[in-house]
C-alpha cells in the first residue's frame, strides 16, 4: 500500500512539472535558441533586494583578479562573474572572491522560463564596468537568463552564502533527466528518488 501510494505520488510530480515547463516554455522558430521575451517583469521584484544592470565578457576567462590561471576555482558551466566597483562595489576590493550571488533576469533581454542564476565572483571588471555595472558575467552565465543581443540587463540581486551545487541543478528520476526549467522543485525543497519524493 505505502508503495503504491509513493509511487502514484510520483507520478503525480512528474506529470505536474512537465505541465508546469509546457505553460511556461513557448516554442522557438526551428534553428533559433530559447523564446525570448522582450520585456518580461519579475512576479516578486523584491525577492533579491537589489537592483543594477549586468553585461558579458567572453572567454579567456584566466587570469582572473581572483584565482589568476587556476581554473579549478571555476564553477561548473563557467556560471561566474566579474564584479564591479562602481556603486554597487560588488568588487569591493577582492573580498567577494568566491562569494556567490544570485541574480534574477528582469525586463529586455531575458529568456521566457530562465531568469535566475547563481554566479561566483572570480574576477573584477574591467575599468571597474563603466555605467555603474554591478556584474560582468561571463558569456555562458549571461546566455542562460537573457539573450546576448541586449548586451546590458537590468537585474534583481543579492548575496547567496549558500548556492545550489551542481549537483542540484538537474536530477536523474528513474533515467529521465529533467532540465534546469524544473529547478523549482530542487529550490523548494522537494526532491525526488526512485522511491518516490524523500
Amino acid at each position: 500500500m505505502e508503495f503504491e501510494r509513493a509511487g502514484t505520488m510520483t507520478v503525480f510530480v512528474l506529470a505536474s512539472i512537465f505541465l508546469t515547463g509546457a505553460m511556461y516554455a513557448t516554442p522557438a522558430a526551428a534553428g533559433e535558441g530559447p523564446a525570448f521575451d522582450s520585456g518580461l517583469q519579475l512576479t516578486d521584484p523584491g525577492k533579491l533586494g537589489l537592483v543594477s544592470q549586468a553585461s558579458y565578457y567572453t572567454a579567456p576567462y584566466v587570469p582572473s583578479a581572483c584565482y589568476g590561471f587556476d581554473t579549478s576555482q571555476f564553477p561548473a558551466g563557467n556560471i561566474m562573474a566579474a564584479g564591479g566597483d562602481g556603486a554597487p562595489n560588488i568588487w569591493n576590493g577582492g573580498a567577494n572572491c568566491g562569494r556567490y550571488f544570485g541574480i534574477d533576469c528582469n525586463g529586455a533581454g531575458c529568456w521566457q522560463g530562465s531568469h535566475h542564476i547563481d554566479v561566483k565572483i572570480v574576477d573584477r571588471c574591467p575599468n571597474g564596468c563603466s555605467g555603474g555595472r554591478a556584474f560582468d558575467l561571463t558569456y555562458e552565465a549571461f546566455g542562460a537568463i537573457a539573450n546576448h543581443d541586449q548586451g546590458v540587463i537590468t537585474v534583481f540581486y543579492g548575496q547567496n552564502p549558500n548556492p545550489l551545487s551542481d549537483a542540484q541543478y538537474s536530477f536523474n528520476f528513474s533515467g529521465l533527466e529533467l532540465p534546469a526549467e524544473f529547478q523549482m522543485f530542487q529550490r523548494s525543497g522537494v526532491v525526488l528518488t526512485q522511491d518516490g519524493i524523500a
